[in-house]
């Protein structure tokens, strides 16, 4: 486990979300900070903090589905056990669909 503290950033636009993954320069430094962004699941606007990678795999879904991230996050909310997260839930989506078999379409 690293000693490295966790900072979180709060962050409301995909552009922000952009400038944070879009390229590679100082990737180390962001690698262990959690973004914070409000979505909207079942017309509910809620908080969750993932990191930059998983923002991105949840671009890179909504962006192969013709959807928003806002609607993956429902489908995911809809798909997972009762008792799990919504976060732990993107994180299984991001290890099957985008680590397992991301040449399928998951919907």
């Amino acid at each position: 486990m690293s000693n490295v503290a966790k900072k979180s950033v709060c962050v409301d636009s995909e552009k922000e979300i952009d400038s944070l993954i879009g390229d590679d320069s100082g990737f180390e430094e962001i690698r262990t900070t959690l973004v914070s962004r409000n979505i909207t699941v079942f017309n509910r606007r809620t908080s969750i903090r993932l990191e930059p990678e998983m923002w991105k795999a949840l671009k890179e879904i909504a962006t192969r589905e013709n959807c928003t991230i806002h609607d993956v996050c429902t489908l995911i909310s809809l798909r997972k056990r009762e008792k799990t997260s919504l976060t732990a839930g993107i994180r299984v989506v991001y290890d099957v669909v985008l680590q397992g078999c991301g040449h399928r379409r998951w919907a």
